[in-house]
């Protein structure tokens, strides 16, 4: 059987407005999608990235882990701008 670890594209810590009000959001999509692949006998294993540091916090999981596949499920809120972008070296937007 697979082994699928899931991910989501938000780190807090880029978003300096929800940073300062201290209320993060509940990557629930993500948490669906795995939920749905573990019922039908998938192995999942979920990373959540909301409050690690920095993205560099994920490569240590995947390399214990050695998922067979690897799922950023973005949850549509607009934080692909904040986040993702800051991992591939752009500043953020807004």
């Amino acid at each position: 059987m697979n082994k699928i670890l899931f991910s989501h594209s938000y780190f807090l810590r880029f978003d300096p407005k929800q940073w300062e009000t201290g209320q993060p959001y509940p990557p629930l999509a993500t948490i669906g999608a795995a939920a749905l692949l573990r019922r039908e006998g998938y192995k999942v294993a979920l990373f959540d990235t909301m409050f690690i540091e920095t993205p560099d916090a994920l490569a240590p999981r995947l390399a214990s882990d050695r998922p067979d596949f690897f799922v950023l499920y973005d949850d549509g809120f607009n934080y692909l701008t904040k986040c993702v972008s800051r991992i591939c070296g752009m500043p953020p937007s807004g």
